[in-house]
């Protein structure tokens, strides 16, 4: 009897065992997930203030006096460091100092502005020019302290380290002390540095694993659910609170599986494997956070802009799949220096603007 009910038990796991299989196997990116209040329609960490430190050393001519007043040129190494200001905005700040191992030992603070230039989709590279107003004197007093400018082409790589490289050059104004009574020269500098760079705050540590149960779900979650998730301090707790939280959206509570949190984590881990970038998560950016509300598209179209080469459009089209737009539109435009971000949809609610013109044939008909 006792071999008999087990039986019986055995067969009614695994048949409901193969119920939860094969519906989580029919669950695909079909299934939309409902936003709640607490979803910004973005959540672009890009725009945190920030503030970096440089340490760089270079090389390279330096054409001045010696301390005997005699005009040369010498090789000329430097050694720098720049505080990085990156307000919300465009430009960037710059303060810092460098130390000019020549004859005599040079001196200088400057203070100046950094433009960015061109930052590639996973922010991985990017391209600035800066320009600076420095204030300088040597060690000898061989010349009176005096005003100059700074202005540096450079590149700057992201990683495990960020570094940067740049072509810089300085002018020191003029002084006519050479002893031999020639006539006025120009006090420069040309060289290459090398740098590194790391974050003193708003800086992006490796995310712990509260860190990124927030980001997948904060677009889900109610608000209450979100401060429940804040007061969470332990790593048990965190599970309870996560297996309360898809409890509550078990589509199929009466099986094994919960077939909503298996299609939403999966789309997370599509998101981030997509669209993360060095000190950011994909599921945070706008094209992770449409993946994993509305999960694939159905059609996706790309094209570069005709105004600006560097720039990309891309749109993801939803047949039949949000109930508030039978042809939903998803507009994605990548440039400098917010990688990936979203333009236009015409589903409600979502992030929006003014649709662009200039966009070829195959996107308008999506759109009319």
């Amino acid at each position: 009897m006792i071999r008999f009910l087990r039986q019986v038990i055995g067969t009614v796991v695994l048949s409901q065992l193969l119920v939860s299989v094969g519906v989580s196997q029919s669950k695909d990116s079909s299934l939309v997930f409902p936003r709640t209040e607490t979803s910004a329609a973005t959540s672009d960490d890009h725009n945190h203030p920030r503030l970096g430190a440089i340490v760089s050393a270079g090389i390279g001519p330096f054409s001045t006096f010696d301390r005997d007043g005699h005009y040369h040129t010498e090789l000329h190494p430097t050694l720098g460091f720049d505080f990085l200001a990156e307000p919300d905005g465009v430009l960037h700040f710059l303060l810092g100092g460098r130390l000019g191992f020549s004859d005599p030992l040079f001196a200088e603070a400057s203070f100046g502005m950094r433009f960015p230039l061109h930052e590639n989709s996973d922010r991985t590279l990017s391209v600035y020019t800066d320009l600076s107003l420095l204030f300088y004197a040597d060690t000898n007093h061989a010349h009176p302290p005096g005003p100059g400018i700074r202005a540096a082409l450079g590149a700057r790589t992201s990683g495990e380290l960020d570094l940067e490289y740049r072509l810089a050059g300085e002018w020191r104004g003029t002084k006519s002390t050479s002893v031999d009574g020639d006539r006025t020269r120009s006090l420069w500098w040309v060289g290459a540095e090398v740098s590194v760079a790391f974050s003193l705050v708003g800086a992006s540590q490796l995310p712990t694993r509260k860190d990124s149960i927030r980001a997948a779900v904060q677009y889900i979650a109610t608000p209450d659910e979100m401060e429940q998730l804040e007061r969470v301090s332990s790593r048990a707790r965190l599970d309870d609170w996560l297996e309360h939280f898809w409890k509550r959206r078990d589509p199929t509570p009466d099986t094994y599986l919960n077939e909503a949190r298996l299609e939403y984590e999966r789309r997370v881990a599509l998101a981030n494997e997509s669209y993360s970038r060095p000190k950011r998560m994909g599921v945070t950016t706008d094209p992770g956070r449409v993946l994993v509300i509305y999960g694939k598209p159905s059609e996706i179209e790309s094209v570069t802009s005709a105004a600006d080469e560097q720039a990309e459009y891309q749109m993801w089209i939803y047949l039949r799949r949000i109930p508030a737009a039978p042809i939903a539109v998803f507009l994605f435009r990548t440039d400098m220096p917010r990688g990936w971000h979203q333009v236009y949809s015409n589903v409600p609610g979502e992030l929006t603007g003014v649709y662009p013109s200039g966009l070829p044939e195959r996107f308008n008909r999506w759109v009319q």
